[in-house]
């Protein structure tokens, strides 16, 4: 069942300001620099349509903004000219900090020895703005595009290829602009061959997504950031020379930016020796045939192959103290290519205005990054009013008794209906990470034994090093969204109008949602726990005749 629950669809703002007493902020700084503008120009590598689509797939319970800034003081389009990570308010307060922004999206251009490079100050504001949970996208393009922008940064700077000429080892060195061994994802459009208008046209490129088993041992999934329905975004834009991402060959390297303390750029996780390696989202094909001989210099016949299109690294692994407060890292996604998003490449995927499917598939893509990339605290509070939405949609409203009394029947067909909601609203996979936010409600004894059942990219053994026991691992996602979501019945009003109100006047007696979901989920778990201990007895029997029986 669809629930239409973006701002752009069915239900009008009334039920938004009603239903929703706090809204997540998701504050965005795109930042870009060089040729890359925000100018409303289908033809210049410009990110007014990236953004446009963007802001149409907000959903209800967020509070999106999102600020352009570029680092030249020309006409670029963006609403902060000749922009520093430095810059201070009249007041002298830092402009850019975790206070201010949740992401910080890189759109580099500039390339190795820019004047536009990154200082080692503003390397060091950004590198705090990843330490405190803030999340970081970037890109660039073939050679050493990108590197002013994004090529030293912590993490960032081992997930892909950031430089060319100065690079000696091959293998270090990012793709070229024209010879051979340059990445080509280009596929024949209307016309016969290949020529460079094809990366405008609608024919795009197919990416072959990284899976994972999947909790039950027996279906696969992909990374959050490429999941489509029950399936995964297969397709993006292409282009004639694109840059590479990589897994870093060694996760023990530090840094160090403008006197600060040397840090561990793959820090261990909490209690376990071990570090969080960032991991293939996906990978794609250079096998266009793409040539021009008379081009100086010429563009030669390219050598096929496949490269990472997509890397992400998941700082919610990894907890640090920031003073005596426990904070989880922000998390990084490092994409081959900026033509992923800008006009020049997003102009065949539409007609007229409107996007066509495959610039809605591509549109999903973006919609996850910027779900995935929401710092760790407010991925609770999205997970929250997600339940607000679904228990007081039209479709569901009248599926929940006023009353719940927590049955194991109830909780069932409670989590039943949030999984599907969820799933077919957006994802399977978009469920499964509601799940795992609200297990992060539970005591940590409790949460710690959920994890196996939620998470398929735990970075530490999977499904198959599990020893094999009786019990749908579905049960638990299930178990956990239905009982939140019986926290929310049993305890607000019915009326979708009356509920903002009712939360604010609680919030005054010091009880706020999660107080009201964490009351659900603990009853759910106690009914989880009278159930397995049934089975178990059930099962202790039929244990024990099965020994007597068999010699």
């Amino acid at each position: 069942m669809r629930l239409h629950l973006t701002f752009n669809e069915s239900a009008g703002s009334s039920w938004t300001e009603t239903v929703f007493h706090k809204l997540v902020p998701i504050r965005v700084l795109i930042v870009a620099d060089g040729n890359i503008k925000f100018l409303n120009d289908l033809d210049l590598l410009s990110l007014t349509r990236f953004r446009a689509l963007l802001e149409q797939v907000a959903f209800r319970w967020e509070k999106l903004t999102i600020t352009t800034a570029h680092r030249s003081d020309g006409d670029t389009g963006a609403q902060i000219r000749g922009f520093k990570f430095d810059a201070t308010s009249a007041s002298g307060e830092p402009l850019f900090t975790i206070k201010n922004y949740e992401q910080l999206w890189l759109f580099g251009f500039e390339r190795e020895g820019s004047r536009f490079s990154l200082s080692d100050r503003e390397l060091r504001i950004i590198s705090t703005f990843m330490t405190d949970g803030g999340g970081v996208f970037a890109t660039g393009d073939h050679e050493d595009l990108g590197y002013a922008l994004c090529g030293k940064l912590p993490r960032v700077r081992s997930m892909r290829k950031w430089r060319f000429a100065s690079v000696r080892e091959p293998d270090a060195r990012a793709p070229e602009r024209n010879g051979p061994t340059r990445i080509d994802t280009l596929r024949m459009g209307t016309s016969e061959g290949f020529q460079a208008g094809d990366q405008s046209d609608g024919t795009p490129q197919q990416i072959c997504p990284r899976f994972r088993v999947d909790e039950d041992g027996r279906t696969v999934v992909p990374h959050p950031v490429l999941a489509d329905g029950g399936f995964a975004v297969t397709i993006l834009p292409d282009h004639m020379h694109e840059g590479e991402c990589v897994i870093p060959g060694s996760l023990d390297q530090t840094y160090q930016f403008d006197g600060q303390e040397e840090k561990e750029e793959y820090p261990m996780m909490l209690g376990i020796p071990a570090r969080v390696s960032p991991v293939t989202v996906a990978i794609a094909t250079s096998a266009s045939g793409l040539l021009d001989l008379e081009e100086r210099p010429p563009v030669f016949p390219v050598e096929p192959r496949c490269f990472k299109i997509i890397t992400a690294y998941d700082g919610h692994y990894i907890k640090q103290f920031r003073g005596s407060e426990l904070v989880k890292l922000g998390r990084v996604v490092v994409d081959s290519s900026f033509h992923h998003f800008v006009n020049l490449n997003l102009k065949g995927f539409f007609v007229g205005e409107e996007p066509n499917a495959d610039m809605k598939t591509v549109q999903k893509y973006y919609r996850n990054l910027l779900t995935w990339l929401t710092p760790a605290a407010l991925q609770q509070h999205f997970a929250l009013n997600l339940l607000l939405a679904l228990r007081y949609s039209p479709e569901l409203i009248e599926e929940f008794q006023p009353q719940p009394t927590f049955r194991w029947d109830e909780i069932l067909h409670a989590g039943g209906l949030a999984w599907a909601a969820i799933a077919q609203d957006f994802s399977t996979a978009e469920a499964r990470s509601t799940a795992m936010r609200l297990a992060g409600f539970l005591p940590d004894d409790i949460r710690r034994l959920t994890k196996d059942y939620l998470d398929a990219w735990l970075p530490v053994a999977g499904p198959s090093a599990r020893p094999r026991v009786l019990l749908d691992p579905k049960l638990v996602p299930m178990v956990i969204l239905g009982s939140g979501i019986l926290g929310i019945v049993s305890s607000l009003p019915e009326n979708s109008h009356e509920v903002a109100e009712f939360l604010s006047q609680r919030e005054t007696q010091g009880e706020n949602l999660e107080d009201f979901v964490k009351r659900g989920l603990m009853l759910g778990m106690a009914s989880f726990a009278r159930v397995l201990r049934e089975s178990n007895e059930v099962l202790g029997e039929v244990a024990q005749k099965l020994s007597a029986a068999v010699p």
